[in-house]
């Protein structure tokens, strides 16, 4: 399977974007904060699959991570 050039670029952005906003002190402690008082992975997930706008989350996930994206997933902006 190939994965394009632009397909490569966008994996490294967000990858970059992930640790930025995980791999700090600050991220990690965050991280592990929601973890603990969410009650646990399982609620979790139930919460996000049945409440939580996904797709809303990764168009403002590639926003800031500089990647905008248009209707047909075509690279638009910076």
């Amino acid at each position: 399977m190939r994965t394009s050039e632009y397909d490569r670029w966008l994996g490294a952005r967000l990858f970059h974007a992930i640790r930025d906003m995980t791999a700090d002190a600050y991220g990690g402690w965050k991280a592990v904060t929601n973890v603990q008082a969410g009650g646990g992975f399982y609620a979790q997930r139930i919460v996000t699959r049945r409440y939580y706008d996904l797709n809303g989350a990764k168009k403002k996930a590639l926003h800031v991570a500089g990647i905008d994206i248009g209707p047909n997933g075509e690279k638009t902006g910076r």
